[in-house]
């Protein structure tokens, strides 16, 4: 009798960490080596960081991106010079995303996404207001404010434009491309959600690469994964 053999396909993950600062949530003062983004990424790509810990039991490849962090760390990969530059815009953002997930899928058959920074949770929620209009009623007294920002804007990648979130373009940017390489991606959180939204505008077809690992954040974040 013919012994049977079971062959197991090892799957080669990857973790992108997105990291940077909008500019009018910065806090005013330079706080140095001790600014919030800067000290998580440092965390994250020294290990110490429990995402990291789990990363590494995992066998998962970590890359943190720089995307605009006001205090830069040489432990995140630097897709812009200068946030502050005015040549920079939600294109290039875009592209710059492009370019990580294309050196990301190169070695990975699978990818987590996620993204940190001041005002970054916040343009999240908002971008996920203005994507899908019916959860106005949902949406926090904080956030209606932010809300305002973006109220003329006519498609989610205007409203990212004027909220200068790059952090949350750049995610988008990996998105299309892993789903254009046939990577799948793993979403956590209102930034990967709202990078979702500003993805799938673009192009519908890029959901099928998405998966969502968590359905936190509030009544208005769970219909938007819902609707997603």
């Amino acid at each position: 009798r013919r012994a049977q053999r079971t062959v197991r396909l090892r799957t080669r993950a990857g973790l992108v960490v997105v990291a940077g600062d909008l500019p009018w949530a910065a806090p005013g003062i330079d706080l140095g080596s001790a600014h919030p983004t800067s000290r998580a990424v440092e965390d994250i790509a020294t290990g110490r960081a429990a995402i990291a810990a789990i990363a590494r039991n995992a066998g998962a490849v970590v890359t943190c991106v720089n995307a605009g962090m006001e205090q830069s760390s040489p432990a995140a990969l630097p897709v812009f010079a200068d946030l502050a530059n005015p040549a920079i815009s939600v294109g290039h953002a875009l592209e710059a995303g492009v370019a990580v997930a294309t050196a990301v899928a190169e070695s990975c058959d699978v990818v987590a996404v996620g993204a940190l920074g001041l005002g970054v949770e916040s343009a999240a929620t908002v971008l996920v207001q203005h994507r899908w209009p019916a959860l106005a009623s949902l949406v926090a007294p904080t956030d209606a404010s932010w809300l305002a920002r973006c109220q003329s804007a006519g498609s989610s990648l205007d409203a990212t434009a004027q909220l200068q979130a790059w952090p949350i373009a750049v995610l988008a940017g990996i998105l299309l491309a892993s789903a254009a390489y046939q990577v799948p991606v793993l979403l956590d959180g209102a930034a990967t959600l709202a990078a979702a939204g500003l993805a799938c505008e673009l192009a519908p077809d890029a959901v099928q690469a998405l998966i969502a690992t968590q359905r936190g954040g509030g009544p208005a974040l769970l219909a938007a994964w819902a609707q997603l």
